[in-house]
């Protein structure tokens, strides 16, 4: 089965911020309006990194993932980030490879999307229901309680998709990510708090 790659996303200041998924989503697929996050760079310095290689030889972006988040950071705090591929045209019979990787202070989940372009619906969602979940969702956990910090981790996913059917054969698809990310609340009022989310995914079609 041959694998071709597509496209590699990373967080970056193109990554649109929402207040609720569904308007992230319709920004990421051009629907709406963008709103662009905000590069906030490696707030604290044990932040895990997300690097490429220096001498990566593969055929897609070596552009390392940003840091980013809402222009303002307040705590306790949710906000939806997404962004998605360009359109690229699928056969009947070919599926989509996600390779997810994600970095986020405090917790996050995440939905991978597959829409239909020509058609203009919701081909395949990749992730389960009730999405990929790392950490307590609700933001008003204290940050004490979140001890070993979950920002220290990286979190990793790898599926595909469903096949083409004959029935969309030459349409143009649409992958997208998006994240639901949470800074927990902290005591006293007015203690930094900072919060970040980072990730890269690469798109691959198999035939």
């Amino acid at each position: 089965m041959p694998i071709t790659p597509l496209a590699r996303l990373v967080s970056d200041k193109q990554t649109v911020v929402a207040l609720d998924r569904a308007t992230a989503i319709a920004q990421a697929r051009g629907i709406q309006v963008l709103n662009d996050s905000t590069e906030v760079g490696r707030i604290v310095q044990q932040y895990p990194q997300l690097l490429p290689y220096q001498n990566d030889n593969s055929s897609l972006s070596t552009v390392a993932p940003s840091y980013i988040w809402d222009s303002i950071t307040t705590t306790p705090q949710i906000r939806f980030f997404a962004l998605g591929t360009t359109g690229f045209v699928l056969a009947a019979g070919n599926q989509l490879l996600v390779d997810l990787k994600v970095f986020c202070d405090n917790a996050h989940d995440v939905q991978i999307d597959i829409f239909d372009v020509t058609v203009g619906d919701l081909f395949t969602t990749i992730t389960p229901a009730g999405n990929l979940t790392d950490g307590n969702l609700d933001p008003n956990t204290g940050v004490t309680d979140d001890i070993p910090y979950n920002w220290l981790n990286i979190l990793y996913y790898t599926n595909t998709s469903i096949a083409v059917p004959d029935s969309r054969d030459g349409d143009t698809f649409q992958a997208v990510l998006s994240f639901q990310a949470v800074n927990y609340n902290i005591s006293p009022p007015g203690t930094p708090n900072p919060a970040a989310l980072a990730f890269v995914a690469d798109i691959w079609m198999a035939s």
